[in-house]
């Protein structure tokens, strides 16, 4: 039972019987396996050939799995595809079948995504849990996202903390194993902080969270620029901000990690205090420029982007290295731009006051290769149970995705 848990694990998401695979893996009746798994994973364009060396022997055995990877490689761990698209596994323990079955569906999967007609995308649709009402571990977050058909999950600091590290490099395996990648996640300083002690401490949390990012192959973090102060005018706030930023991404640089800003668009956030602040891609660009730092960039958010009243050439004059993450949403109906609120939202390509197609297909003609979160702020949503609330984000995302596609 264990190892058919393992399994069931690992090939969660196709479209498999698991009534039909339970009989088959109580027997071990590797052709029918074949055979099933053929159709299911791959249909009929694709068949397997398998040859067993091992003995016949069903102990699972990591010195066999091991000598598998170094001898074949790969990321099928020994198998490999023909010309003619035929799947071709030899030299594999059963247990290895089924691990390597399981990567080739992923792979088929984000072929099937990424590869067809024109689609040439490289960024990943991403589940961050918090941004839609969701709650739940970073192993929960890991399962919904293959069920659902996300792409990349958010390095929750928290949850890594408290793994020990070898559970975290079993983790971080088994994203692998699945297809995905990380997301990106918020940093814990105060990018805004007028005071010099508790900024100071900040960037102590900074480094050790840093290092367990670094730890765990979590290459994006991000903050987002308040687009107003009540008492510091623009140049000074900009001063400050341009120090707390180039200190920040120092640490983060240390620890091969990239640092994304957000500036925030909307009008009625950036006069909501005395002292108006960056809101805008350009400016945003120039404080990045001032802060000398390389590994400063942007994090791109359709709703600000459509709230600056910015175009597809805005985005154009970026490279990929420019942005570091995205988010993705659309704007109620029957509300000009300037009256929009921040905090009430859509989800993408449900109400289509927001062109995201045109956000996308910039970001596809300049390589980028981050990930890509729904941010809907959207109350109904986050009402729902985390079932249905992913699924109609999962949904909403691939209508989206499909637009480019």
């Amino acid at each position: 039972m264990e190892r058919l848990t393992w399994i069931y694990q690992r090939i969660s998401a196709a479209t498999v019987d698991k009534a039909t695979l339970t009989k088959l893996f109580s027997t071990f009746d590797l052709d029918a396996i074949r055979d099933r798994l053929t159709g299911a994973l791959f249909g009929d364009a694709y068949s397997f050939e398998m040859v067993f060396v091992d003995g016949g022997s069903t102990e699972d055995s990591p010195e066999l799995l091991e000598r598998s990877h170094r001898r074949y490689g790969g990321a099928l761990g020994g198998a490999g595809i023909t010309e003619a698209g035929r799947l071709q596994m030899k030299h594999l323990t059963r247990r290895g079948f089924m691990a390597s079955a399981a990567a080739a569906a992923i792979t088929a999967r984000a072929a099937g995504a990424k590869g067809s007609g024109k689609t040439k995308r490289k960024f990943t649709m991403a589940l961050i849990g918090s941004a839609i009402g969701v709650k739940g571990s970073i192993r929960q977050q890991l399962e919904w996202a293959t069920k659902y058909g996300f792409e990349s999950i958010e390095p929750s600091l928290g949850d890594l903390r408290r793994m020990p590290t070898t559970a975290v490099y079993e983790f971080t395996a088994e994203m692998k194993e699945r297809g995905l990648q990380w997301a990106v996640t918020g940093v814990p300083v105060n990018i805004r902080e007028q005071s010099e002690d508790a900024f100071t401490a900040q960037l102590k949390g900074l480094e050790a969270a840093a290092k367990v990012w670094q730890s765990a192959g979590a290459t994006r973090v991000k903050s987002a620029i308040m687009s107003f102060h009540q008492d510091l005018n623009y140049l000074d706030n900009f001063r400050l901000h341009t120090d707390r930023i180039r200190r920040a991404a120092e640490v983060l640089n240390t620890h091969g990690l990239r640092f994304g800003l957000e500036y925030l668009a909307s009008k009625l956030l950036w006069t909501l205090q005395r002292h108006p602040f960056v809101h805008t891609m350009a400016e945003t660009r120039e404080l990045i420029e001032r802060t000398g730092a390389d590994n400063v960039g942007l994090v791109l958010d359709s709703w600000h982007w459509y709230c600056s009243r910015e175009t597809e050439a805005d985005i154009l004059a970026l490279s990929n290295k420019d942005v570091i993450s995205c988010d993705l949403n659309d704007a109620p109906t029957g509300i000009a731009i300037d009256d929009q609120v921040d905090s009430i939202r859509a989800l993408p390509a449900t109400t289509g006051v927001i062109d995201v197609k045109t956000f996308l297909n910039a970001l596809i003609q300049i390589g980028y290769d981050g990930s890509i979160m729904a941010e809907p702020f959207d109350n109904a949503l986050n009402a729902l149970g985390n079932e249905e609330a992913l699924q109609r984000t999962a949904e909403a995302m691939k209508k989206t995705f499909a637009l480019v596609e």
